[in-house]
């Protein structure tokens, strides 16, 4: 008989979801840093395919056709995601992290072009 040993409570349910969420929210932040000196709490985290050197397309609502663009640079002071043209290497434009995160991102994962299984295409067809 051991009466004078008494495990600890378990953790409420509201205890446990606030740990879990504590925990979401760390996973969550991985990959964004807070600006230091800017605004308290908020905290853009880019779509996970948006990173230094992806290949994406970048679509102009002014002309309404999209272009090959390359993620040149991500900077998290700025918070701005800059980006050059395949086809004209020189030649770079950018996106806000507010535009990205709040629907009007520009830029988009590329159109899978239909090739053999698994392997990419190296006929380089441009669309």
């Amino acid at each position: 008989r051991v009466s004078g040993s008494r495990r600890p409570p378990a953790p409420s349910g509201l205890a446990m979801a606030s740990s879990l969420n504590k925990l979401v929210d760390s996973v969550v932040r991985q990959g964004s840093q807070k600006q230091k000196g800017g605004e308290k709490g908020d905290v853009a985290v880019l779509p996970h395919w948006i990173f230094e050197g992806a290949k994406l397309a970048y679509y102009s609502q002014r002309s309404e056709k999209s272009f090959d663009v390359v993620v040149e640079g991500i900077s998290h002071s700025k918070q701005h995601v800059r980006f050059v043209f395949e086809g004209s290497p020189g030649t770079w434009k950018s996106a806000t992290f507010a535009q990205i995160v709040c629907g009007a991102n520009p830029l988009r994962m590329r159109a899978k072009k239909a090739s053999a299984k698994g392997g990419e295409a190296g006929d380089g067809g441009a669309a």
